[in-house]
């Protein structure tokens, strides 16, 4: 049966991503990296030092494993390189791997499952210079019984990891305004969601398709809408 209420799409907690290159030490991840270390006010609430900007075509050990674009890489061989400590426990973190049963995946990511991490303060661009040392010096061994491993998170689309650029943004780089705006964000959904969508002001929306969906693809990622503000201002006034 459908509900009739209406919940944000994107998720409140993130999920969890192990990666093991156990089935192919020398293979490359088959994406490209992207570097939240340079010492922008918009990586004030990256998690870590880098994520996925881009996935490569073909078979990757990344597409495997289900690997996406804006997934953050976390820990390399249960090595933890965040930026902050997370506020959220990891058995309340859904488990996206697809290999999560494998021993060497639970032995090496054991550092992290504890939840006892201690994060080590960095220089600007030494946190990402050091996650890639790190890849790169499990890979250089080749060793099939200590493949690289890696833990990736993925936050929901509008969570405050994804949506802080889009606030710093909209008020020109002004750190406080963004958070002023940012908290009055969310602080309106939580007193306004889930929405009824019996409701009778909803309904002459829908009907007018003063705000429809596009219907495209968008797999995880924030939906596309279309909004005739001409309708909408006509139904204000009507």
């Amino acid at each position: 049966m459908t509900s009739s209420n209406f919940q944000s799409t994107s998720a409140d907690v993130p999920s969890r991503l192990v990666v093991s290159f156990a089935t192919d030490p020398s293979a490359s991840l088959g994406a490209s990296l992207f570097n939240h270390d340079r010492g922008d006010q918009s990586e004030l609430y990256a998690p870590s030092f880098c994520s996925i900007s881009k996935l490569m075509e073909g078979d990757t050990i990344a597409r495997k494993n289900g690997v996406q674009a804006g997934d953050f890489i976390i820990a390399v061989n249960g090595h933890e390189f965040r930026r902050f400590p997370s506020k959220y426990e990891i058995k309340y973190m859904p488990d996206l791997s697809v290999h999560s049963n494998d021993d060497d995946i639970v032995s090496s990511d054991q550092t992290c499952s504890e939840g006892k991490v201690t994060v080590t303060e960095y220089q600007p661009g030494e946190g990402y210079t050091c996650t890639l040392g790190k890849i790169k010096q499990v890979k250089s061994t080749n060793d099939p019984q200590n493949p690289l491993i890696l833990t990736l998170e993925r936050y929901g689309w509008n969570s405050r990891e994804n949506a802080w650029h889009r606030f710093l943004a909209a008020r020109d780089g002004d750190v406080s305004l963004a958070l002023q705006m940012m908290e009055e964000n969310e602080k309106w959904r939580k007193s306004t969601f889930p929405l009824n969508l019996k409701g009778e002001g909803l309904q002459k929306i829908f009907k007018s398709r003063a705000i429809s969906e596009i219907d495209l693809d968008h797999g995880d990622r924030p939906p596309t809408v279309y909004v005739d503000f001409s309708k909408l201002q006509a139904l204000e006034e009507g």
